[in-house]
Order: C-alpha cells, then sequence, then structure tokens
C-alpha cells in the first residue's frame, strides 16, 4: 500500500530491504482531479494494484504527497494531494489552525504548503506528470510553474550547502541541487470527441489535438522561460518538455465515460467496442501505456537523456530526501519567500507596520534575489550603501545611528549566507557557485568553441580558471596534433631532480607531444614521423570537416609553370608512406659543419613525458620562472612553466592550394583563403640556382632565371641579384561561438574574389599593426568580439627562410614597450612546409591577466613588420640523402 511520503522515508528501510542499492526512477503526478478521472486511478492502473487511496485522517494534513514503490519496475510513484482537491478546499474554513484569519489568509496558507510540495517534486523527479481535466490547456499550470522556478533558483544556494556536508552523495546532486531536470508531460482528455465516429477517425482526431496542444504549451512554456526545447541553457530551466528520445511529451486519453446515457445503448456499444479492439491497437491513447512506456525509456536509455544527473540507488534517496524535505517543505524560515513569490499583494499587506530599517533590509534581499540569489563582496557593499541611503530620508537623526547599525548587521548576516565565490576566471566572469570547497569545481557557466593548434578540429570549451587550462591543457586533448612536427618553446626544467610520484608532463590529461626527443641509448634507433605520412593523415582529418555550402572554387591565382616551381613536389606515388628509421649516425645529432636547413626541423620532434610535474614547479622552484606569458617587463633569464603558444608544421607547402583555401569547418564563407605574397630577395645567383637545382628535380628546375620585376612595394624592388619567391600568409580570427575567419587588411574580414583583391595586400598587411580583438563579422553575432588566434604562413620550396616576430600587445591602452612574444629569438620557418602558429586564448603579464572589453570593438594590436624573408644555403649533407629536409 501507498503510505504518506514522510511515513516511506521511515520505513522505507524495512519495507523495501532486498532492493536497498537498486537504482531507481522517480514518477509523479500532479493536477486537478475530477468525479470520474483521479490520479490515484491512474497510477493504479500503472502498478497494477490498488495501492493508492488518497483518503486521509481528520487530523493529518490533506495537502501531502503519497508513495508507492514498484520493485518490479524498479520505479517509485509519487501522487500530490494538493490545493485543488476538494477535500482540501473544504477544510479551509472547519481547521481550528487557521481560526482567526480571513479567507485570503487562509488560501495564501494551502497555496503556500502546496508550492512548497511542487517545488519539492522537481527536485527529486525525473518524471512529472500533470493531468488536466478541460478541453482547454489551463493557463494556471503556466503561473504555478513560473512560482515554483522561482522558488527553486531562490532557494538553490540553501540547497547546495544542505547537501554538502551529507557524505557519499553524488557531486552532481550536490552542484545541481536536484536530481535531473525533470521531463514534463501533459495528460488530456478526449472529452472534445463525440462517441459515435470510427475508431480510425478518433485517432485521427485525438493526433490533432495532441499536435495543437503541444504547440500551445510548448509556447507557453518558452515564453514563461520554464522549458526551453534543445536549449544550451537546459539546466537553468525547471523542466524539459520535448526531446529527441521519448516521444511525443503529451497525451489524449479516453477518461470512464461521464455522460447519462441509455443503458442498452451503452452495452451495445460496449460489445462492439471490446470486439474491435481486440483485433486492432487499442492503445495508442491509453493513459497507463503511455506512462509505463515512457517510464521505460527513462530508465533504459538514461545515457541519452543529459538532463538526467542521477538515479540513485533505494537507500540513498531515502537519506538524502529525507534531510532536503524537512528543509524544503517544513523550514519556517523560507516562509517569507514563499509568500511573496506567491501572494505579493498579501505580503505588502502583512509588512505595512514593518520598522524602516526592515524594509531596506528586503530591499537588499530582494535585489540579492533577482541576481541569482548570489552577491559578491563588491555587491554586497554597493547594494548595502543604497539599503542604508534608504534610511536617511525615512529616520530621524537620532535614530539614524541605530537603523544604520541594525541594517548593516542584518545585510551582513545574509550576505555571509548567499556569498557568491570570489573566484574570477582568466576571461573575467566571475564563478556561478556560492564559497564552496574543493569537491565542486569553480564554473562561469559560460562556455565557448575553440579550435586545436593545427585547426582541423574544434569543440566546446569551459571557461578556463587558470592560464595553464586556457592556453595549454585544453590544446592536448586534440589527436589530430598530437602527431604532427611542433616547435619546443623554451620552458622552465628544474636542474636537480626532484623525487615525485607524477609521470606526466606539467600534470597535464595527455603527455606533451610537441618537444624535443629525448636523447636514445647509443646504437639504438630513434623513429620520426615523416612529413608526408603527417600530410595524408590530417588531409583524411581536414576533409572529414570541410563544408562544401561554406567553401567556394577559385582559378589559380598565379601560373602554372611558377606555382610548379616552388610549391610542387615529387609525385605522390614516391612519397614515402612509412615511418623511418635513422640508423647513420650523422642523424643522431648535427655537426658543427652543417648549416640551418639540415639542423632546425630536427627541432620539431616528439617528446617523451616530463617527470616534474608543473605543480611540483610551483611548490619547489616559484621564484625560478615566471608564472605567465614571456613578456617584455618580465625578469630576464626566467622562462615560462609551460608554452602558450604552439608552432606546428601542418605538412609540405602543396597541402594549401589557392584555388580550394583552406579545408577546415565553420570558416565564414569566402574567408578561408591565404594572402598569396610576392618577395624579392637579395641572393648570390650562382648560390641561388645551385641550390635551386638541389632542391628540386632536373625536370622540376630549368635553370633559368626568372625575370626581373617591377617595383612595386617594400616586398617587390629591384636590383641586381634578385630572386622572386611566393609566400602564402593569412591572419586567422576566432570568436567564442565558433566562428573562424581570415583577414584582408587590419579590422576586415576577408571575402574573396579574385578579380578584385590586390596582388601587394598581403604586403600591406604585414607593414601595419593588426588589432588582437576585432567585431565578429557573422550577423547573428551581434556584439561578439573575434580575437588573433592563428598565423598560417606556407614557404615556398627554395632556399629562403621566413624570420617571424611577433609582439603582441592586447591592451590599446599599454605602452609600446610593453608586449608579448613568444620566443625570445624570431622563429625562423623552413621552406616547402606549411605552418601554423597558434597565438594564447589568454594573455597574463606581469601585472596580472588581460580582460577583453566588454564591447565589439578593435582592441590591442600585433606589431608590423613582423615577417622578413632571408636566402639560407642548402647544405651537402641534406642533399646527399633522398629524404633530407624532412622530419
Amino acid at each position: 500500500m501507498a503510505l504518506p511520503f514522510k511515513t516511506f522515508l521511515k520505513e522505507a528501510p524495512f519495507l523495501c530491504s532486498s532492493d536497498a542499492h537498486q537504482n531507481i526512477g522517480i514518477a509523479t503526478i500532479i493536477g486537478k482531479d475530477s468525479k470520474h478521472w483521479k490520479k490515484v486511478d491512474i497510477f493504479n492502473g500503472v502498478v497494477g494494484q490498488r495501492a493508492f487511496s488518497g483518503r486521509v485522517a481528520d487530523d493529518e494534513d490533506s495537502i501531502y504527497i503519497e508513495a508507492f514503490y514498484s520493485a518490479d519496475a524498479t520505479v517509485l510513484y509519487l501522487v500530490l494531494h494538493g490545493v485543488q482537491n476538494e477535500v482540501t478546499l473544504s477544510r479551509l474554513f472547519v481547521d481550528e489552525k487557521l481560526k482567526g484569519k480571513s479567507f485570503f489568509e487562509k488560501l495564501a496558507d494551502a497555496e503556500t504548503r502546496d508550492l512548497s510540495l511542487v517545488h519539492f517534486i522537481f527536485l527529486i523527479s525525473h518524471v512529472v506528470f500533470v493531468l488536466e481535466q478541460g478541453r482547454y490547456f489551463d493557463l494556471s499550470h503556466i503561473k504555478s510553474l513560473m512560482n515554483v522556478n522561482t522558488l527553486r533558483q531562490s532557494m538553490l544556494i540553501d540547497v547546495v550547502k544542505l547537501l554538502e556536508p551529507i557524505p557519499n552523495i553524488s557531486p552532481d546532486w550536490v552542484a545541481n541541487g536536484r536530481l535531473a531536470v525533470p521531463k514534463l508531460c501533459f495528460l488530456f482528455p478526449n472529452k472534445c470527441m463525440r462517441t459515435d465516429l470510427s475508431i480510425s477517425k478518433k485517432r485521427e482526431i485525438a493526433a490533432k489535438l495532441e499536435r495543437a496542444w503541444e504547440s500551445q504549451i510548448q509556447t507557453d512554456l518558452r515564453a514563461a522561460r520554464i522549458a526551453e526545447i534543445q536549449s544550451s541553457r537546459e539546466k537553468d530551466q525547471l523542466a524539459v518538455f520535448r526531446d529527441n528520445v521519448n516521444g511525443n511529451p503529451l497525451c489524449v486519453a479516453t477518461p470512464p465515460r461521464i455522460d447519462a446515457r441509455d443503458p442498452i445503448v451503452d452495452i451495445t456499444n460496449k460489445f462492439f467496442t471490446n470486439r474491435i479492439t481486440e483485433n486492432n491497437e487499442h492503445n495508442d491513447n491509453d493513459t497507463v501505456d503511455y506512462i509505463r512506456n515512457t517510464m521505460r525509456n527513462v530508465i533504459r536509455q538514461y545515457a541519452k537523456y543529459p538532463n538526467f544527473y542521477l538515479f540513485p540507488s533505494l537507500k540513498e534517496f531515502v537519506e538524502v530526501t529525507s534531510v532536503l524535505y524537512d528543509f524544503v517543505v517544513h523550514d519556517s524560515s523560507n516562509d517569507e519567500v514563499r509568500l511573496r513569490i506567491l501572494a505579493p499583494e498579501l505580503a505588502n499587506a502583512l509588512t505595512l507596520e514593518v520598522t524602516h530599517w526592515e524594509q531596506a533590509v528586503a530591499l537588499y534581499r530582494k535585489t540579492c534575489f533577482s541576481r541569482g540569489g548570489l552577491f559578491s563582496k563588491a555587491e554586497h557593499e554597493e547594494e548595502l550603501a543604497k539599503a542604508i541611503q534608504s534610511l536617511s530620508t525615512a529616520v530621524t537623526e537620532q535614530a539614524l545611528p541605530q537603523a544604520i547599525e541594525d541594517v548593516t548587521s542584518a545585510c551582513t548576516a545574509f550576505w555571509q549566507e548567499h556569498q557568491r565565490c570570489e573566484a574570477v576566471s582568466m576571461t573575467g566572469q566571475l564563478c556561478r557557485f556560492g564559497t564552496h570547497n574543493g569537491r565542486i569545481k569553480h564554473d562561469s557557466n559560460f562556455r565557448a568553441y575553440s579550435t586545436c593548434n593545427c585547426g582541423a578540429r574544434q569543440t566546446m570549451r569551459l571557461d578556463p580558471f587558470s592560464l595553464k587550462k586556457a592556453n595549454y591543457d585544453f590544446y592536448q586533448q586534440f589527436s589530430c596534433c598530437s602527431a604532427l612536427e611542433a616547435f619546443p618553446f623554451p620552458t622552465f626544467q628544474p636542474l636537480d631532480n626532484v623525487k615525485t610520484a607524477i609521470e606526466e608532463t606539467y600534470a597535464s590529461p595527455r603527455p606533451t607531444l610537441t618537444s624535443i626527443v629525448k636523447e636514445s641509448p647509443p646504437g639504438s634507433p630513434s623513429k620520426v614521423l615523416d612529413t608526408a605520412d603527417l600530410s595524408q593523415s590530417l588531409d583524411g582529418d581536414l576533409s572529414n570537416d570541410f563544408e562544401e555550402d561554406e567553401i567556394g572554387g577559385f582559378d589559380r591565382f598565379i601560373d602554372d609553370d611558377k606555382l610548379k616551381e616552388m610549391f610542387d613536389d615529387e609525385p605522390a606515388s614516391r612519397r614515402p608512406n612509412r615511418i623511418r628509421q635513422k640508423s647513420d649516425p650523422e642523424d643522431e645529432s648535427p655537426t658543427g659543419s652543417t648549416t640551418y636547413l639540415d639542423t632546425y626541423d630536427s627541432k620539431l620532434k616528439l617528446e617523451r613525458p616530463s617527470k616534474v610535474p608543473y605543480k611540483t614547479l610551483v611548490q619547489h622552484y616559484k621564484d625560478q620562472f615566471i608564472d605567465y606569458l614571456p613578456h617584455s617587463k618580465a625578469p630576464a633569464g626566467l622562462l615560462p612553466g609551460f608554452p602558450s603558444w604552439a608552432l606546428t608544421c601542418v605538412g609540405q607547402s602543396n597541402r594549401y592550394s589557392h584555388s580550394s583555401g583552406l579545408r577546415a569547418s565553420h570558416f565564414k564563407r569566402g574567408s578561408n583563403f591565404l594572402l598569396p605574397l610576392t618577395v624579392h630577395v637579395d641572393v648570390n645567383p650562382a648560390e641561388w640556382d645551385e641550390d635551386m637545382r638541389r632542391l628540386n628535380s632536373r625536370a622540376e628546375y630549368s635553370g633559368r632565371r626568372y625575370r626581373k620585376p617591377m617595383i612595386q612595394n617594400a616586398y617587390d624592388t629591384e636590383s641586381d641579384g634578385h630572386e622572386k619567391v611566393k609566400f602564402f600568409v593569412g591572419l586567422e580570427y576566432e570568436c567564442t561561438r565558433g566562428h573562424r575567419f581570415m583577414i584582408e587588411k587590419p579590422g576586415f574580414a576577408l571575402a574573396f574574389d579574385r578579380r578584385a583583391i590586390e596582388k601587394d595586400e598581403a604586403a600591406k598587411l604585414i607593414a601595419s599593426d593588426t588589432p588582437i580583438l576585432m567585431p565578429c563579422p557573422c550577423k547573428h553575432s551581434v556584439g561578439t568580439s573575434a580575437q588573433l588566434m592563428r598565423l598560417h604562413i606556407v614557404t615556398p620550396k627554395a632556399p629562403v627562410v621566413a624570420c617571424v616576430d611577433l609582439k603582441v600587445q592586447p591592451d590599446s591602452n599599454a605602452d609600446a614597450s610593453e608586449y608579448y612574444y613568444p620566443h625570445t629569438e624570431p622563429l625562423e620557418l623552413y621552406s616547402n612546409r606549411y605552418y601554423v602558429i597558434r597565438f594564447p586564448y589568454v594573455y597574463v603579464g606581469p601585472d596580472g591577466p588581460f580582460r577583453p572589453p566588454k564591447c565589439d570593438k578593435l582592441s590591442g594590436r600585433l606589431h608590423k613588420d613582423w615577417l622578413k624573408i632571408v636566402q639560407r644555403r642548402v647544405s651537402a649533407e641534406v642533399l646527399a640523402k633522398p629524404n633530407s629536409g624532412r622530419r
């Protein structure tokens, strides 16, 4: 038999001892009863017995929850007997406890108790069924649910603090203050259908009614912000109305017949109805089957419901809800909050005689609840000053000091119970929780989309609360970048060995994959990945993200002969598709006679994990490294504890095609192209021709000198001993919504048009200061800023080196001598490669973090003239091997 919920909590350990560790689902039914269609009858049909009675003794409260556990279905069924029951309304006027109160006060008291129970139900239920009796949707349900949602939000912090000390409770239950964002279902009668219609016609009408009622309810719930369909903020809503797993959230059922009819006609209709339903599906609109199927899907497919945090064991449920029930339902300290939410007019009438200082405290609390029930220290001091200011106009001069003392004491005590966590994220967002311990991690409830180092993958990221999580840890999760060549930016490594049990680099979630490889024992082979293999593997990754509707095709910008001369490598059939082992001793370490080209790429290797985690560095070597980005004001000689920049070699230069652009996702249409950059380099003609013949096969390089060009700009001058080479460069911006785009000039997104683009556009861009932040050009991102996140450089197949010297000032008001940089020396990029330099996600310097302004204006700058091209000889040692120059 079903028991009152409080009694069930006491007796459940004895009645259901065999199922104490069984995970359960909770289903609740609320709404109105009628003479012929009651909530208890519906759930009795679901459990298959007359478990619920709905009767209550005269000395017991008529507003209560009735509970029954079904061991077969592992579901706890709850029935709310609320203020809308006839028994409850009749007792309002005979209850001795309510003597001396007016009718409205009695009604407000009953509705307040009903509101507390509905609030409690939405904290512990997985599915809530609402029973409707009329032909039209009653909008009073919307008002009731709005009150419940307001009460839930105002008491959320108190509920979290109540659950936090309970041992062995799930962290998800503690952090969210409830088991789930419950699914909301409605049960309607088919009273508007004639009884003489055929079954097929009734089904057709019932389907139309379901669609009409569902559309109306969905609109009302969304307008009241009670439930939103497929919203990214479902956790902030009271309930979920429709999902993609459980199907229709509404059922049009057939209640018992209530119209008086001729007995002979009823018997005849019943006979034919039974005959028909035996041979046809008759349970499409059956309430019992609908509820059973809903709970069966919830229990079996719970993993598909992101709004269900936990299916607790029966023992855990009883232990936690025993504490939660007393606080939510019976704690008298919450009566004022409930009364102001439910009947603000009555609450105002009862507070006409309160003192002025109490009114000031009430205003302070109201402001706190309007901001989510939490105050930071600055917000507390601001609102306290307003409360004290309101006293000066209403309190006499003699009573003012005492009133100020009382207001300060009351507001401070209230703030200490509703104090917001003062932790601030790296982007300037406050933690959304109250003061908490380490069991709950900081979370500002702000989410952003970010792309990996190489630009192939994109995923959602949490708002980081540390520099390491922002600029390093997040990018270690991408597998597409882990196998690529990367430059090892210098970081602090202690000279002495600190013994530690943690075997990970910087204590990150993934070992470091972009640093110098450790020395192998003498005679042991060292494995490195060939660039052709990396190109082929990454090409497959990028093609999966390619969006045909966003990227169009264009003709080649330069002539085919020169393009082939500068960018083509050996044919695909000749590219090695294997892992090459170095066995020659000369390959193990570069000698002093070698030049740049045979030593630079040897740094772009994979590294074994370091033995010293970042936490150990902070603990033992705090003053020997900097805990911020490399900065011009940083002490000389100190290195950071982890890299905030990334330089990745995606592959060979032929990975980029100027006719189709970058094959990556989420680029603004027409902005996924790099800008061609023509550079004339001072060279020694004899050495140049010799190196070009060595770099290119005899068929690819004819040996003819390139004709002298006309003077166009600083990158295009004419004199004896000049050669023309072609690069591709691109500055990529990205906003928090994941939109990506290149720019053609400072502050202007690229809109690629082969006929309109200027040939020296890239040179002008390099010769100008470029903003770090600019407005995102997407029409759906009004007010959103995009940040400079990547620099793309494609180098030609020629004996030249691209020297990249980056100086970044995210703050427009900073002095020109204060800037961030990735490396003390310019980064030198080898020929015939496609490089991507990833900028930091957040900037932290000696004076603290830089937080972007709350506007979508141009901010910060990348110093101009960050690229220089010089000739660099090719060594004979590199050319002596068929795969020299590739790692």
